[in-house]
């Protein structure tokens, strides 16, 4: 697989004779989509945008800026989670999928703390689409401390971009997907970069260093760049 570049995306014109041997490009808040088969598609909500595979009925990754102004919560969080209006609901998991599952809970990409500043910022981070079957020791310790570790370079180095994603094996829960693994990857103060992987399993530790990866292996596994 080619790696996909996240990063701005620069126009060009095509001539007309060559137009049909062009293949599309999604450009979208300043990153380019993976590209990939008319399964995935281009997910843009107000503050985060998601990329959707519709037969998965998961989502591959979700990215969004955090700022500290963003860290100042104001909506106490709850448990409700909604269908997004922008997929169709056979093609997105819902409550019945996790209910008595004794394994996995609802597993945000992009995390519902970092958008409790508003109302709209809220129900929209808990979209089906933003969730995938997460082992719930998981993603209750080791992967919480892992997006506490993502606000805390926030509140120290100011804006930061975040990518969060999974990948899949075959196994399914009700017909979602569930990932063998989520990896995160954020850019901070000016260019430097950090990147996490947690297999999707009960952990032996809950500290963030623990599941540390490179960069360049997460590029490696998901065919995209992070710049």
């Amino acid at each position: 697989m080619s790696k996909q570049t996240i990063a701005p995306v620069t126009f060009v014109c095509i001539p007309a004779s060559k137009y049909l041997q062009t293949i599309a490009i999604v450009a979208l808040l300043g990153f380019l989509a993976p590209m990939a088969s008319a399964q995935t598609i281009t997910l843009k909500h107000t503050y985060y945008t998601t990329v959707y595979d519709t037969v998965k009925k998961a989502p591959i990754y979700t990215t969004y800026t955090l700022t500290k102004a963003h860290l100042k919560a104001v909506i106490k969080r709850k448990s409700t989670f909604y269908a997004d209006e922008l997929v169709g609901n056979n093609l997105q998991a819902f409550n019945g999928v996790y209910k008595n599952n004794g394994v996995y809970d609802k597993g945000h990409l992009s995390p519902a703390a970092d958008f409790c500043f508003n109302a709209k910022a809220y129900r929209q981070v808990m979209y089906y689409t933003n969730t995938a079957p997460q082992q719930e020791y998981f993603n209750e310790h080791l992967w919480e401390a892992v997006e506490e570790a993502t606000r805390d370079s926030c509140r120290q180095y100011g804006n930061i971009k975040v990518f969060t994603g999974c990948l899949y094996g075959n196994k399914r829960l009700d017909g979602i997907a569930i990932p063998t693994a989520y990896w995160k990857v954020i850019i901070y103060d000016g260019g430097k970069k950090a990147a996490w992987l947690g297999q999707n399993k009960k952990p032996s530790s809950n500290q963030p260093d623990t599941i540390k990866e490179k960069v360049s292996d997460i590029e490696a596994k998901t065919g995209l760049r992070f710049e």
